[in-house]
């Protein structure tokens, strides 16, 4: 085989591009996010006994459905309370709402 030459036929380099086997980096990127937040939900939820404070604090604040608070913006404290009540006492729920808002 010469300079130029490849080991594969035209065919097989076309039936390997239209295959699934073709990287694409959108799937690569869809894969990180997944593993990051499945991760960054994972262990905090393993490893804390409770929520940090400012969760704490945005829950709290976020009981009251107010439209402005003395410190944070209401959006905080009512995507915290919502977190907390939809995924229980654990917390879970609060750290994905903080892995899609950061």
């Amino acid at each position: 085989m010469g300079p130029g030459h490849s080991v594969f036929s035209r065919e097989d380099l076309a039936r390997m591009s239209d295959s699934n086997v073709s990287l694409r980096p959108e799937r690569w990127l869809y894969a990180l996010i997944t593993i990051h937040v499945f991760f960054w939900t994972l262990i905090p939820t393993l490893i804390r006994r409770t929520l940090p404070m400012d969760a704490l604090e945005g829950f709290v604040w976020g009981q009251h459905w107010q439209l402005g608070y003395d410190r944070n913006p209401w959006l905080n404290a009512w995507l915290t309370t919502i977190a907390v009540k939809v995924g229980g006492t654990s917390g879970w729920m609060v750290y994905v709402f903080g892995r899609f808002g950061s």
